[in-house]
């Protein structure tokens, strides 16, 4: 029941958790609900700090949309 409990949590999750949902779908050990809410924790505090990392950088620096890139820092997009 709860590794059915957890599964139902993770797949109602908002958008901006997709990589969390990706790493719980791939895992071969399943998560208790306390292990579950822990690493929610985790990942609301990773998605509060990338948001506060793209307000300081879009207030401080002009940003430029440079349309489709090949190359970044050298390495090849796909």
């Amino acid at each position: 029941m709860w590794i059915f409990l957890c599964h139902l949590l993770s797949t109602r999750l908002p958008p901006g958790y997709s990589p969390f949902q990706m790493n719980y779908n791939t895992i071969k050990n399943k998560w208790n609900v306390h292990e579950l809410q822990s690493m929610l924790v985790q990942e609301e505090t990773r998605l509060k700090s990338l948001h506060e990392t793209k307000k300081f950088l879009s207030n401080n620096f002009e940003m430029k949309d440079m349309r489709d890139g090949t190359y970044v820092i050298g390495i090849k997009l796909f």
